[in-house]
């Protein structure tokens, strides 16, 4: 994924550039950072640390792939399915921003092969071989146990230039649960 990444700024032009990532494009945005720091400036990683994770979300998953778009004519009989197996509103509105209409269907925006492919791999943390010694800032939400203090020496030992902050009365979503706050912190470190 990281060698797509690298592709698209050349494609792009993109000599280098501020790499933010949320939760699994936190993970992702680490790997390009640790991968090709000559392409980032600075790093922002939203409510992920560096250790392996437990496999969760697998309910998430089953339950996109159980959508059989070819008998869905409307985005509300997508819901009502997903509504059979995910009972949380705002994870099935989540869901529900990442469906795309091809022509006379629906279908999922994600590559859902590639993940599903791919999904334990989602979990494991990042490498130690290598650090990022330019500026990262990591936010956390207040709510949220992906980050924990525990966890903040060992980012700073593969990212020893990080700061951390954490976001107010916000969950691991912590960029819909605050997003003026979020904004803010992001902006600030960008332009710092």
């Amino acid at each position: 994924m990281v060698e797509d990444i690298f592709d698209l700024f050349n494609e792009l032009s993109i000599a280098n550039a501020i790499v933010c990532g949320h939760s699994m494009g936190g993970k992702v945005a680490m790997n390009f950072a640790l991968s090709y720091p000559e392409k980032v400036n600075k790093l922002i990683v939203a409510d992920m640390g560096v250790k392996e994770y437990p496999l969760h979300n697998d309910d998430i998953l089953e339950a996109m792939l159980s959508i059989d778009f070819i008998t869905i004519s409307s985005r509300n009989e997508v819901e009502a399915k997903l509504d059979e197996q995910l009972k949380n509103l705002r994870i099935r509105q989540w869901l529900m921003k990442n469906i795309i209409r091809n022509e006379d269907s629906f279908a999922w925006k994600p590559d859902m092969h590639s993940i599903k492919t791919n999904f334990k791999n989602i979990f494991c943390g990042i490498p130690d071989e290598k650090t990022f010694k330019k500026p990262a800032l990591f936010l956390r939400g207040e709510f949220s146990d992906y980050v924990k203090d525990s966890d903040l020496q060992n980012i700073q030992r593969i990212f020893p230039n990080a700061s951390f902050i954490t976001v107010p009365k916000a969950t691991h979503w912590l960029h819909a649960d605050n997003p003026g706050f979020f904004v803010e912190k992001v902006l600030e470190f960008s332009n710092d």
